[in-house]
């Protein structure tokens, strides 16, 4: 099959090395294993000093076009949720309305059998029509769709011959969301580079100086200021306890956080964007993201803020080690969080995890029992700090428990989390589009 790959306009894809953002991670992940078998062909936008065209050590040609008005639609982005009842700018039709045209020419060069979208429903009706006749496939990484009214999210999906989703947690939201597609939605699940992500021998860490670790967007979304205040309660009584934030500081556009379900947790997320539109415009577009975390470390008294290590993004490589020192990953998001790569990969370096009951993580850790207790990890309520602060203590005053839950989290990753698994399950979704029509009686 020939089969293309378009990356969002905002994700860059390098042809070699590590990627950022977990869109293009996973891009990057199949496009790689597909090409052992088709041809294939990412099309992304161009940074400056990039070439057009590559060819990728694993044989995938990569096509780079640069997006018109690439840094206005960028700023309107940015300044999304500013006034009340703001329409996220990606739920309009003109997002980035000129980057479909300038995909054209080369997308028509290759003649593809399959054109893969990742996550960007308003492209669809126009590759729809400048390729009649190619199955186009959504590639959903988030549960967006579910905040726009029924009637346009239900058009953005009908050009698409197939809809697939990173975990089975949101096929099913959207399923019940839009039954009039329901037979479109296919989880193909995500996955971890399994040769990478490994397990290493680490010795038993000294009772009361083990150390906790977040990955991800340091936002508020993603629940950092519930991980400090339950670290602040943990600390007191814990004086050789650590944390350490890996990612980079960043608030996503408020409009972004009004198309996800409400709930008490993610209000305490919006209560971080100001009250009104001058407050809102300052910590966006002025503080940004680092206005978010110096505020949260600044609730912390100074003896407890000198034990959190900010360590800033790190390179995709670099987090195996950052994995393997840790004795806990802590996911506290107050949003439906529809993977998270994070939790993935720390199973897969025999990680436990505590994760927030909202969204897939829990799927990934295992069925629950009493108290959110799962195979390898604990979920908890989101939003809820004293909670998750006891099922952190739950497993910092256990470490055969912890043991335990390490080795179960690496046995679900070789189970669930193999990317040669999540590619077959896409190949069944390519044949099934490519068959020929059943004869007419």
């Amino acid at each position: 099959m020939r089969i293309a790959l378009v990356s969002q306009p905002r994700d860059p894809i390098a042809a070699t090395g590590p990627q950022r953002g977990s869109v293009a991670i996973v891009l990057v992940e199949l496009a790689r294993r597909l090409a052992r078998r088709h041809e294939v062909l990412v099309l992304a936008p161009r940074r400056p000093g990039e070439p057009e065209d590559e060819v990728t050590m694993e044989g995938a040609q990569v096509a780079r076009v640069v997006p018109p008005a690439a840094a206005l639609h960028r700023l309107v982005e940015a300044a999304g949720g500013l006034l009340p009842g703001t329409r996220p700018h990606m739920a309009r039709s003109v997002y980035f309305a000129g980057y479909p045209s300038r995909l054209a020419p080369p997308l028509a060069a290759f003649r593809p059998d399959i054109v893969h979208v990742m996550c960007v429903t308003p492209f669809l009706p126009a590759l729809a029509r400048t390729l009649p006749g190619v199955p186009l496939v959504l590639h959903l990484h988030d549960e967006l769709l579910l905040g726009l009214d029924r009637a346009t999210a239900s058009a953005r999906l009908a050009p698409a011959a197939a809809v697939v989703t990173v975990s089975t947690w949101l096929a099913r939201r959207l399923a019940t969301r839009f039954p009039e597609h329901a037979a479109k939605f296919v989880p193909i699940g995500n996955g971890v580079d399994l040769d990478r992500f490994t397990p290493a021998p680490r010795a038993e860490a000294e009772p009361g100086r083990e150390r906790l670790l977040f990955v991800g967007r340091i936002s508020p979304e993603k629940g950092v200021h519930v991980l400090l205040d339950a670290f602040a309660r943990l600390a007191r009584e814990r004086p050789g306890l650590g944390l350490e934030l890996v990612g980079e500081p960043g608030l996503m556009p408020r409009a972004f956080l009004e198309l996800l379900e409400r709930t008490p947790a993610l209000e305490t997320a919006l209560a971080f964007y100001g009250r009104g539109p001058l407050e809102r415009l300052r910590r966006q577009l002025v503080d940004g993201g680092d206005g978010y975390l110096r505020t949260i470390l600044d609730r912390l008294p100074e003896p407890i803020r000198a034990r959190v290590r900010v360590a800033g993004p790190v390179p995709h490589d670099a987090l195996v080690a950052r994995y393997r020192a840790a004795d806990l990953l802590v996911a506290p998001s107050v949003c439906n969080e529809p993977f998270c790569l994070p939790v993935a990969e720390a199973m897969a370096c025999g990680l436990p995890c505590v994760v927030s009951d909202a969204g897939a993580p829990p799927e990934l850790i295992g069925a629950r029992g009493p108290e959110g207790i799962a195979a390898a990890g604990i979920a908890v309520p989101p939003g809820d700090a004293a909670a998750l602060a006891r099922a952190i203590a739950t497993l910092l005053d256990d470490p055969d428990r912890r043991r335990a839950m390490g080795l179960a989290a690496r046995r679900r990753a070789d189970e669930l989390l193999g990317w040669d698994e999540a590619v077959a399950r896409l190949e069944a979704v390519y044949r099934s589009l490519r068959a020929p029509a059943a004869p007419v009686a």
